[in-house]
Protein backbone atom coordinates (compact mmCIF):
# COMPACT_ATOMS: atom_id res chain seq x y z
CA UNK A 1 0.00 0.00 0.00
CA UNK A 2 1.29 3.36 -0.83
CA UNK A 3 -0.91 5.44 2.13
CA UNK A 4 -2.08 4.22 5.16
CA UNK A 5 -5.91 3.45 5.49
CA UNK A 6 -8.38 5.01 7.74
CA UNK A 7 -11.44 4.49 8.70
CA UNK A 8 -14.49 6.90 9.43
CA UNK A 9 -18.02 5.70 9.92
CA UNK A 10 -20.80 7.88 10.76
CA UNK A 11 -22.96 5.22 11.58
CA UNK A 12 -21.38 5.58 15.41
CA UNK A 13 -19.32 8.80 15.34
CA UNK A 14 -20.05 12.55 14.89
CA UNK A 15 -20.77 14.41 11.92
CA UNK A 16 -18.76 17.64 13.06
CA UNK A 17 -15.27 18.98 13.44
CA UNK A 18 -14.10 16.18 16.05
CA UNK A 19 -13.44 14.41 12.01
CA UNK A 20 -10.56 17.00 12.21
CA UNK A 21 -9.41 15.43 15.69
CA UNK A 22 -9.83 11.76 13.84
CA UNK A 23 -7.54 12.93 10.41
CA UNK A 24 -4.99 14.36 12.92
CA UNK A 25 -4.83 10.90 15.28
CA UNK A 26 -5.05 8.80 11.80
CA UNK A 27 -2.15 10.25 10.29
CA UNK A 28 -0.44 9.94 13.69
CA UNK A 29 -0.73 5.96 12.91
CA UNK A 30 0.14 6.32 9.84
CA UNK A 31 3.63 8.14 10.89
CA UNK A 32 3.64 5.03 13.64
CA UNK A 33 3.82 2.54 10.74
CA UNK A 34 5.76 4.18 8.43
CA UNK A 35 3.90 5.72 5.92
CA UNK A 36 3.61 9.57 5.15
CA UNK A 37 -0.03 9.95 3.64
CA UNK A 38 -3.52 8.42 4.26
CA UNK A 39 -6.32 6.83 2.59
CA UNK A 40 -10.05 7.98 4.32
CA UNK A 41 -12.51 5.99 3.95
CA UNK A 42 -16.10 7.62 4.84
CA UNK A 43 -18.40 4.76 5.36
CA UNK A 44 -22.20 6.76 5.75
CA UNK A 45 -24.95 4.61 4.67
CA UNK A 46 -26.69 6.52 6.47
CA UNK A 47 -25.48 9.37 9.96
CA UNK A 48 -26.13 8.38 13.38
CA UNK A 49 -28.56 10.70 15.73
CA UNK A 50 -27.21 9.92 19.21
CA UNK A 51 -27.57 13.25 20.73
CA UNK A 52 -29.81 15.84 21.14
CA UNK A 53 -27.82 18.23 18.47
CA UNK A 54 -28.16 15.33 15.94
CA UNK A 55 -32.00 14.22 16.64
CA UNK A 56 -32.62 18.10 15.64
CA UNK A 57 -31.07 17.96 12.65
CA UNK A 58 -33.54 19.18 9.74
CA UNK A 59 -33.57 16.93 6.27
CA UNK A 60 -30.81 17.36 4.09
CA UNK A 61 -28.39 19.63 7.32
CA UNK A 62 -26.52 16.57 7.53
CA UNK A 63 -25.90 16.07 3.66
CA UNK A 64 -25.00 19.48 3.75
CA UNK A 65 -22.42 19.10 6.82
CA UNK A 66 -20.85 16.11 5.04
CA UNK A 67 -20.46 18.45 2.05
CA UNK A 68 -19.07 21.76 3.49
CA UNK A 69 -16.97 20.33 6.45
CA UNK A 70 -15.98 17.05 5.63
CA UNK A 71 -15.63 16.90 2.52
CA UNK A 72 -13.87 20.65 2.62
CA UNK A 73 -11.28 19.60 5.33
CA UNK A 74 -10.59 16.44 3.24
CA UNK A 75 -9.64 19.21 0.48
CA UNK A 76 -7.05 21.22 2.77
CA UNK A 77 -5.47 17.61 4.16
CA UNK A 78 -2.05 17.77 2.73
CA UNK A 79 -0.84 14.54 3.66
CA UNK A 80 -4.41 13.26 1.90
CA UNK A 81 -3.71 10.53 -1.00
CA UNK A 82 -7.08 9.44 -1.89
CA UNK A 83 -11.03 9.72 -0.65
CA UNK A 84 -13.66 6.49 -0.59
CA UNK A 85 -16.92 7.20 0.00
CA UNK A 86 -18.88 4.03 1.24
CA UNK A 87 -22.62 4.78 1.48
CA UNK A 88 -23.06 0.39 1.11
CA UNK A 89 -21.93 -2.22 3.39
CA UNK A 90 -19.29 -3.41 0.78
CA UNK A 91 -15.60 -1.72 2.70
CA UNK A 92 -12.13 -2.98 1.23
CA UNK A 93 -10.62 -3.41 4.90
CA UNK A 94 -6.85 -3.28 4.79
CA UNK A 95 -4.20 -4.68 6.88
CA UNK A 96 -2.48 -2.33 8.98
CA UNK A 97 -5.24 0.16 9.32
CA UNK A 98 -6.67 2.41 11.97
CA UNK A 99 -8.91 1.96 14.06
CA UNK A 100 -6.82 -1.32 13.95
CA UNK A 101 -9.91 -3.23 15.23
CA UNK A 102 -12.70 -1.32 12.99
CA UNK A 103 -15.49 -3.87 10.98
CA UNK A 104 -18.27 -2.10 9.98
CA UNK A 105 -20.19 -5.43 10.52
CA UNK A 106 -19.09 -5.87 14.03
CA UNK A 107 -20.08 -2.64 15.48
CA UNK A 108 -22.92 -1.69 18.44
CA UNK A 109 -24.59 0.68 16.29
CA UNK A 110 -26.87 1.88 19.18
CA UNK A 111 -24.15 3.02 21.01
CA UNK A 112 -24.88 6.92 22.32
CA UNK A 113 -21.11 7.14 21.94
CA UNK A 114 -18.60 7.47 19.33
CA UNK A 115 -17.37 4.20 18.63
CA UNK A 116 -14.62 5.97 16.33
CA UNK A 117 -11.33 7.90 18.58
CA UNK A 118 -11.76 11.53 17.91
CA UNK A 119 -10.59 12.50 21.10
CA UNK A 120 -7.23 14.70 22.27
CA UNK A 121 -6.78 11.55 24.64
CA UNK A 122 -6.51 9.46 21.32
CA UNK A 123 -3.93 12.02 19.43
CA UNK A 124 -1.19 13.83 22.56
CA UNK A 125 0.28 10.34 22.67
CA UNK A 126 1.18 10.15 18.74
CA UNK A 127 2.89 13.71 18.52
CA UNK A 128 6.14 15.65 20.10
CA UNK A 129 8.36 18.56 19.22
CA UNK A 130 9.84 16.42 16.65
CA UNK A 131 6.65 14.87 15.27
CA UNK A 132 3.57 17.41 14.66
CA UNK A 133 -0.10 16.79 13.52
CA UNK A 134 0.11 19.80 10.89
CA UNK A 135 -1.77 18.27 8.44
CA UNK A 136 -3.92 21.21 6.99
CA UNK A 137 -2.58 23.58 4.38
CA UNK A 138 -4.75 26.21 2.00
CA UNK A 139 -3.95 27.21 -1.47
CA UNK A 140 -2.01 29.53 -2.81
CA UNK A 141 -5.37 30.83 -4.35
CA UNK A 142 -6.90 31.29 -0.78
CA UNK A 143 -3.80 33.37 0.76
CA UNK A 144 -3.67 35.30 -2.67
CA UNK A 145 -7.45 35.87 -2.10
CA UNK A 146 -7.38 37.14 1.21
CA UNK A 147 -4.13 38.98 0.87
CA UNK A 148 -5.30 40.86 -2.60
CA UNK A 149 -8.84 41.92 -0.90
CA UNK A 150 -7.91 42.45 2.71
CA UNK A 151 -4.11 43.58 2.94
CA UNK A 152 -1.64 42.54 5.72
CA UNK A 153 -2.84 42.29 8.78
CA UNK A 154 -1.46 41.33 12.25
CA UNK A 155 -4.05 39.33 14.88
CA UNK A 156 -7.21 37.37 13.47
CA UNK A 157 -10.22 36.99 16.44
CA UNK A 158 -12.36 34.39 16.12
CA UNK A 159 -16.12 35.12 17.21
CA UNK A 160 -18.17 32.31 18.72
CA UNK A 161 -22.09 33.12 18.76
CA UNK A 162 -23.60 29.93 17.80
CA UNK A 163 -26.80 28.98 17.73
CA UNK A 164 -26.16 25.71 19.03
CA UNK A 165 -25.09 25.70 23.15
CA UNK A 166 -25.53 29.82 22.83
CA UNK A 167 -24.33 29.70 27.04
CA UNK A 168 -21.19 29.03 25.53
CA UNK A 169 -21.02 32.22 23.15
CA UNK A 170 -18.86 34.88 24.27
CA UNK A 171 -19.61 38.48 24.91
CA UNK A 172 -19.15 40.89 21.59
CA UNK A 173 -18.74 43.64 23.74
CA UNK A 174 -15.93 41.89 25.13
CA UNK A 175 -14.01 41.00 22.31
CA UNK A 176 -14.70 44.64 20.20
CA UNK A 177 -12.94 46.13 23.48
CA UNK A 178 -9.96 43.60 23.19
CA UNK A 179 -9.92 44.43 18.83
CA UNK A 180 -9.30 48.84 20.16
CA UNK A 181 -6.78 47.30 22.76
CA UNK A 182 -5.04 45.53 19.95
CA UNK A 183 -5.07 48.62 17.73
CA UNK A 184 -3.66 50.27 20.47
CA UNK A 185 -0.80 48.21 20.36
CA UNK A 186 -0.08 49.33 16.73
CA UNK A 187 -1.22 46.07 15.36
CA UNK A 188 -4.27 45.70 13.12
CA UNK A 189 -6.58 43.22 13.65
CA UNK A 190 -9.16 41.60 11.06
CA UNK A 191 -12.40 39.75 12.66
CA UNK A 192 -13.80 36.55 11.65
CA UNK A 193 -17.61 36.43 12.76
CA UNK A 194 -19.34 33.44 13.75
CA UNK A 195 -21.20 31.49 10.95
CA UNK A 196 -24.07 31.27 12.21
CA UNK A 197 -24.42 34.89 12.93
CA UNK A 198 -23.62 35.76 9.59
CA UNK A 199 -26.38 34.01 8.09
CA UNK A 200 -28.68 34.75 10.83
CA UNK A 201 -29.14 38.29 12.83
CA UNK A 202 -25.40 39.66 12.25
CA UNK A 203 -24.92 40.82 15.49
CA UNK A 204 -21.27 41.32 14.67
CA UNK A 205 -22.39 44.20 11.91
CA UNK A 206 -23.18 46.19 15.28
CA UNK A 207 -19.51 47.36 15.33
CA UNK A 208 -17.37 49.47 13.48
CA UNK A 209 -13.75 46.52 13.19
CA UNK A 210 -12.35 45.20 10.17
CA UNK A 211 -14.15 41.46 9.29
CA UNK A 212 -13.42 38.78 6.88
CA UNK A 213 -16.95 37.30 6.38
CA UNK A 214 -15.97 35.00 3.71
CA UNK A 215 -13.70 33.67 6.11
CA UNK A 216 -16.40 32.68 8.23
CA UNK A 217 -18.54 30.70 5.60
CA UNK A 218 -15.30 29.10 3.60
CA UNK A 219 -12.97 26.86 5.81
CA UNK A 220 -10.34 27.38 3.04
CA UNK A 221 -9.98 31.05 3.28
CA UNK A 222 -10.63 30.56 7.29
CA UNK A 223 -7.50 28.74 7.32
CA UNK A 224 -5.46 30.97 4.87
CA UNK A 225 -6.51 33.78 7.27
CA UNK A 226 -5.11 31.89 9.91
CA UNK A 227 -1.78 31.50 7.89
CA UNK A 228 -1.71 35.10 7.17
CA UNK A 229 -2.16 36.44 10.69
CA UNK A 230 1.17 36.70 12.72
CA UNK A 231 -1.18 35.35 15.70
CA UNK A 232 -4.51 34.20 16.48
CA UNK A 233 -7.06 34.71 19.27
CA UNK A 234 -9.94 31.97 19.70
CA UNK A 235 -12.73 31.28 21.51
CA UNK A 236 -13.11 27.94 21.24
CA UNK A 237 -15.61 26.72 18.91
CA UNK A 238 -15.46 23.89 16.20
CA UNK A 239 -13.67 25.98 13.77
CA UNK A 240 -11.10 26.77 16.00
CA UNK A 241 -9.72 23.29 15.70
CA UNK A 242 -7.66 24.32 12.44
CA UNK A 243 -5.60 26.03 14.41
CA UNK A 244 -4.08 23.04 16.70
CA UNK A 245 -3.47 21.31 12.85
CA UNK A 246 -1.93 23.74 10.85
CA UNK A 247 1.13 24.84 12.57
CA UNK A 248 0.01 28.82 13.02
CA UNK A 249 0.49 30.32 16.34
CA UNK A 250 -3.06 30.94 18.61
CA UNK A 251 -4.12 31.85 21.78
CA UNK A 252 -7.26 29.89 22.70
CA UNK A 253 -10.10 31.27 25.14
CA UNK A 254 -12.96 28.79 26.62
CA UNK A 255 -11.87 25.65 26.67
CA UNK A 256 -12.31 25.06 30.21
CA UNK A 257 -16.49 25.95 31.41
CA UNK A 258 -17.50 23.84 34.30
CA UNK A 259 -21.28 25.23 33.07
CA UNK A 260 -21.45 23.13 30.43
CA UNK A 261 -20.84 19.51 30.20
CA UNK A 262 -18.28 19.00 27.45
CA UNK A 263 -15.90 21.75 28.27
CA UNK A 264 -16.02 20.27 32.27
CA UNK A 265 -13.05 19.42 34.48
CA UNK A 266 -14.40 15.89 34.42
CA UNK A 267 -14.69 15.73 30.85
CA UNK A 268 -11.52 17.28 29.79
CA UNK A 269 -9.80 14.51 32.32
CA UNK A 270 -11.65 11.80 30.37
CA UNK A 271 -11.12 13.64 26.61
CA UNK A 272 -8.20 15.72 26.90
CA UNK A 273 -6.29 17.78 26.85
CA UNK A 274 -6.22 17.77 30.35
CA UNK A 275 -6.40 21.27 32.22
CA UNK A 276 -3.38 23.31 32.79
CA UNK A 277 -1.68 21.47 30.15
CA UNK A 278 -0.05 22.74 26.66
CA UNK A 279 0.08 20.15 23.42
CA UNK A 280 3.89 18.40 23.39
CA UNK A 281 4.41 19.34 19.97
CA UNK A 282 3.16 23.11 20.65
CA UNK A 283 5.96 26.28 20.44
CA UNK A 284 6.05 27.68 24.06
CA UNK A 285 4.23 30.89 24.21
CA UNK A 286 3.25 31.05 20.70
CA UNK A 287 0.70 28.13 20.20
CA UNK A 288 -1.35 28.17 23.50
CA UNK A 289 -4.58 27.39 25.08
CA UNK A 290 -5.52 29.26 28.53
CA UNK A 291 -7.08 27.49 31.29
CA UNK A 292 -9.01 30.43 32.67
CA UNK A 293 -12.41 28.72 33.89
CA UNK A 294 -15.52 30.51 31.83
CA UNK A 295 -16.64 32.16 35.15
CA UNK A 296 -13.21 34.05 36.01
CA UNK A 297 -12.54 34.86 32.70
CA UNK A 298 -14.33 38.81 32.72
CA UNK A 299 -13.04 41.15 30.48
CA UNK A 300 -10.38 42.18 32.28
CA UNK A 301 -8.96 38.81 32.32
CA UNK A 302 -9.52 38.52 28.51
CA UNK A 303 -7.64 41.33 27.70
CA UNK A 304 -5.08 41.45 29.81
CA UNK A 305 -4.46 38.03 28.86
CA UNK A 306 -4.56 38.52 25.11
CA UNK A 307 -1.82 41.46 25.39
CA UNK A 308 0.36 39.18 27.81
CA UNK A 309 0.27 36.52 24.97
CA UNK A 310 1.32 38.88 21.74
CA UNK A 311 3.67 40.68 24.03
CA UNK A 312 4.94 37.10 24.34
CA UNK A 313 5.15 37.45 27.86
CA UNK A 314 2.52 34.35 28.86
CA UNK A 315 3.05 31.73 30.12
Amino acid sequence: MKAFPIYYDFRVAPLTFDFAVFLAIGYGHAKKNGYDTIDVYLIRPYFRRSNKIEASYKDGYDEWKFQNVIMTLLSITKCLNNIYIVRDGDVALHTPRYPKDYHPDRLDLSSQTSLIPTNFVHLIPLFDGNRKPFIFRSTDVARKWIAGKYGDFDVCLTLRTAIQKPDRNINLDDWYELYHEICGLGLRPVVIPDHDDIFTEGRFRKYDWDCIEEAGSNLELRLATYELANKNISWACGMYTLLFFSGVDFLIFGKWDDAEVTSSKDFLARKGPSIGTQFSWARPKLQVIDWTERSKLDRIKLIENAKNYLAGAIY
